[in-house]
Parts: C-alpha cells; sequence; structure tokens
C-alpha cells in the first residue's frame, strides 16, 4: 500500500519522529488553511478551515510503512493528538475518517489517483479559535490576539508563523507580511 501523508505546517520544518520514505513534494492537493486554532502552548497553528481557511498547495510524502494503521499512528505520535484527528482516505478499501465535507475528499481521491497513491492521511483538527476566545475567528481578531501574547509564547508564535512553508500564503500570513513590509 503506497500512503502519502499531507502536510502544510510544521511537518514541513519539523517532522521530528516521523517516519517518510521521500522527500517533501509541493504539489499536494489544494485544501482551505489557516492559521485558526490555538494550540496548547499558545500558538497560532495552521489547520483545515473550510470556512476561513485560502486554497494553498499541501505538501505531500510518502510514509515509510506500507501499513495505514502504522502510519496513522506515527502521524498521531507526531502529532500529539488522538486518532481520531488523523484523517485518511483508504481508496483500496474505500474506507475513510475526516472532518472534511464531501468535496474535499472528492478533491484528496481524484488527488490521490493521479498519484496512484492508495491511501491519503492527514492531521484533522479544525479551528478551535471561538472556543478559546470567545469570538468568531477573523483575521483581525487573530492579530489582536497575537498581539496579547507575551514571552516565550509570543516568541513561539511568532516563530511558527515566520516558519511556515512559502506556499502556505494564508490570508493570515499575508495581512502579517504586508504590514512588516
Amino acid at each position: 500500500m503506497n500512503i502519502a501523508i499531507l502536510a502544510w505546517g510544521s511537518l514541513i520544518w519539523d517532522k521530528r519522529e516521523l517516519r517518510i520514505s521521500s522527500e517533501w513534494n509541493h504539489d499536494g492537493v489544494k485544501l482551505p488553511i489557516e492559521f485558526s486554532r490555538i494550540s496548547k502552548d499558545g500558538r497560532l497553528t495552521l489547520v483545515i478551515d473550510e470556512k476561513f481557511g485560502t486554497l494553498v498547495d499541501t505538501y505531500w510524502a510518502i510514509s515509510d510503512s506500507s501499513d495505514l494503521e502504522e502510519s496513522i499512528e506515527n502521524l498521531r505520535q507526531r502529532e500529539g493528538t488522538i486518532k481520531e484527528r488523523i484523517g485518511f482516505l483508504d481508496l483500496k478499501n474505500e474506507r475513510k475518517r475526516t472532518l472534511l465535507s464531501e468535496s474535499f475528499i472528492d478533491k484528496i481521491e481524484h488527488w490521490a489517483s493521479e498519484r496512484n497513491v492508495s491511501a491519503v492521511i492527514w492531521t484533522d483538527l479544525s479551528s478551535n479559535f471561538k472556543e478559546k476566545q470567545g469570538v468568531d475567528y477573523s483575521i483581525a481578531n487573530a492579530i489582536s490576539y497575537l498581539k496579547s501574547l507575551e514571552g516565550e509564547v509570543k516568541e513561539k508564535a511568532d516563530k511558527y508563523i515566520k516558519e511556515s512553508p512559502k506556499q502556505t500564503m494564508t490570508n493570515l500570513k499575508m495581512k502579517l507580511n504586508n504590514a512588516s513590509a
């Protein structure tokens, strides 16, 4: 089984224990991505966000395992999340688990078929901005949140945004880049 791992954030520059057998490719499926999740350490992190995300080409690499459950577990460990937050599409056995709408599942399936990939896995976390901040996610609210951070939390948050891949150009990243230019 040929298993592709989709990525758009820190997996690219900090794979840690993630086991891949290829380099990161730049032509992954287009997904709506935004810095709309507040992580445990206070950073705004990139997630698939069908409401506020910008369509960007994701990255992808081949897992070094041909076993879907093993690949899911490896990604789960790297991401420090629960198994249910690792999305997958198993084309061979027609199974899936995801928060994504059918239209994006169809895009992933089409993309995977074009690359002769039998399964695709990804981190399937959603925005928690409103839950954590009490207001809807917006660029203005995200910038206000970032401005409220201090010390080490601010440094980590700034570093995460700065190190995010160039092609992961979300609305928030564009606004921040324009503000610093």
